[in-house]
Formats: C-alpha cells, sequence, structure tokens
C-alpha cells in the first residue's frame, strides 16, 4: 500500500473523521427499533390477507371473463361456435373450438383446458339470471347462447359477478 509524500517527504495522512459526540447504537435501541418494527407489522398483516383475499376473487373473475371473451372473439374471428363448459366437480373449465357445430368435442377440433378455478373459492350460478346448464355457446355472429352470470366468492364474504348478455356476448364483471 503506497502512502502519499508531501514535499518535505513526511507521511501524509487521509482527512480524519472524528466527530465528537457520535456514537453507536446500544442494544437496547436496537430491541426497542425491533419492538416497534415487530408492532408494525403485526397491525399491517390483518389489511394485507383481507388484500390477498380480494385480489384472489377478482383474479380469478377477471381470468374467466377473459376467456369467455376471448371465445366470443374467436368464434366471430373464425366463423364457427365455441363453447364453453364448466365441470363443477373439478372445479375447472374447457373452451371447445366447434368447428362442425355439434357442440361436441370431435377429432381435430381444439379444446382449451381445463383451466382451474383455485380451491379456495365458491362458483355459483348468479341468484337473478342463472345460466340454464353448465355450458354456453358464443357464434359466429358475436351472440351467445344464453344469458346468465356466475358469482365468484369466497369464505370471506369477497365476491364478483361475472355476466354474459345473450343478444351482444358481451361479458362483464362486476
Amino acid at each position: 500500500m503506497a502512502i502519499a509524500r508531501n514535499d518535505s517527504n513526511e507521511a501524509v495522512r487521509g482527512p480524519r473523521l472524528h466527530v465528537s459526540g457520535c456514537r453507536g447504537m446500544t442494544l437496547v435501541e436496537i430491541m426497542g427499533a425491533l419492538v416497534i418494527f415487530g408492532i408494525l407489522i403485526a397491525l399491517g398483516l390483518p389489511a394485507f390477507r383481507s388484500y390477498f383475499a380480494t385480489h384472489e376473487v377478482d383474479g380469478a373473475a377477471n381470468n374467466l371473463s377473459v376467456n369467455l371473451r376471448l371465445a366470443r372473439q374467436k368464434a366471430a374471428t373464425e366463423h364457427n361456435n365455441y363453447k364453453f363448459s364448466y365441470n363443477s366437480g373439478t372445479q375447472s373449465y374447457t373452451i371447445l373450438d366447434d368447428d362442425n357445430g355439434n357442440n361436441l368435442a370431435d377429432a381435430g377440433e381444439m379444446v382449451h383446458g381445463p383451466v382451474s378455478i383455485p380451491a379456495e373459492l365458491t362458483v355459483t350460478n348468479g341468484p337473478l339470471t342463472p345460466f340454464p346448464g353448465d355450458s354456453l355457446v358464443f357464434y359466429p355472429n358475436g351472440t351467445a347462447s344464453a344469458n346468465g352470470t356466475v358469482v365468484i366468492s369466497n369464505a370471506k364474504g369477497f365476491w364478483r359477478l361475472v355476466a354474459v348478455v345473450r343478444s351482444t356476448g358481451a361479458v362483464a364483471v362486476r
């Protein structure tokens, strides 16, 4: 390590960082800060759990609506039916690219899914306009086979409603 020298060949040291009155933190101060930090975490945890529960319901409802809108759009652009089918036993759904319009998965027809809905969530038919069955067909003109609503909820009482309008095929999350 080289030491800097001045004109008279004396060793020159860098600036000293000596400030009178400075001291480190004591153990008691560190423990106090940790206690305050722990209290703040404990107070914020319920709000975080509530946010996570709401976010999970919103995410499932938005995912379902996006897939329904995609099926409607593909039915219109490909000029064939797209069938959405819900399986309450496995709490999942599939989307069938029904090229021949017979509402059955034939050889060569693509089936997208199954897409699972998280087990913590409940999917029920809407109370005011329930779907007549467990499937919905989107036609090439953009319309749907039925009106209906589905409620996605969790055990904490958070819910979202996914609605389909028959005459336009529009899908909305409420």
